[in-house]
């Protein structure tokens, strides 16, 4: 792991088991993105070391810290208080975790899928030109592999998910059924329900996820 030594404005690299606290720094820009290569050769602007989280105005005047509104921090942003507060991704539904990136607009389609790597706690090579979808199947079945969160299958793509950060996994589930990723699509068993038995559109049926 790289990281931004803050005195002396350089990277320095780390092995797993050396790895210091570090913060991660959000941050803007006008019409490029910070990249590898400005790091190399920085300036003293866009760099600062916060241990807590403080929200400042566009002239420089501290207005408050994360904790002290965190309850409209979360309306604001759909992001429970107790994620917010603990800064732990893994109390959220895989559903709500893809809300969080609904609104994103990232310069390159695969980011949409790769910005959610350290959210789900996931690892899978980053191949850009590969497209957005490609990139998020590819996200979708890395999630399989370690969660059995359903609420995993009721999007397509982040974008779906805007209004859905209240997401919660059901409280007695239906069966522990466990599911995979085959060659011909997910395997899967599911509940159903007739979709307009009277009507004819008999033969569909509304699958019950267990959130």
């Amino acid at each position: 792991m790289r990281l931004l030594d803050c005195a002396t404005l350089g990277l320095k690299e780390f092995n797993e088991g050396d790895i210091p606290e570090y913060a991660i720094l959000s941050h803007t820009w006008r019409s490029q993105e910070v990249f590898f290569e400005d790091m190399i050769s920085p300036n003293d602007a866009e760099l600062i070391t916060p241990e807590d989280v403080y929200f400042y105005s566009k002239h420089g005047e501290m207005l408050f810290a994360k904790e002290h509104r965190v309850g409209e921090l979360s309306m604001l942003t759909g992001i429970s208080q107790d994620v917010l507060l603990t800064c732990d991704p893994s109390l959220a539904t895989v559903a709500s975790s893809m809300s969080w990136a609904a609104r994103r607009v990232t310069t390159r389609p695969e980011d949409m899928a790769y910005c959610l790597l350290g959210v789900l706690d996931v690892n899978m090579p980053m191949l850009y030109g590969e497209g957005g979808q490609e990139a998020f199947i590819r996200l979708q079945e890395e999630v399989m592999k370690r969660s059995d969160d359903q609420s995993l299958f009721a999007w397509r793509n982040p974008t779906e998910f805007v209004d859905s950060p209240n997401i919660t996994l059901t409280e007695n589930p239906f069966e522990d059924r466990p599911y995979s990723s085959t060659n011909k699509g997910i395997s899967i068993r599911l509940n159903l329900l007739p979709y307009r038995p009277d009507t004819d559109e008999s033969g569909v049926y509304i699958a019950l996820l267990d959130c």
